[in-house]
């Protein structure tokens, strides 16, 4: 379990901050989105 902690800890991170990303991206996206539809 505590065997290449500093490892998982990084492959953790990476995958925080790509889901982050990700996240955000879609969430600008639904938001433009709404904001174009409501100008209609």
């Amino acid at each position: 379990m505590f065997n290449n902690i500093g490892g998982k800890i990084k492959i953790l991170a990476q995958v925080v901050f790509w889901l982050g990303i990700t996240v955000s991206f879609l969430v600008g996206i639904i938001l433009i989105s709404q904001d174009e539809i409501q100008c209609l």
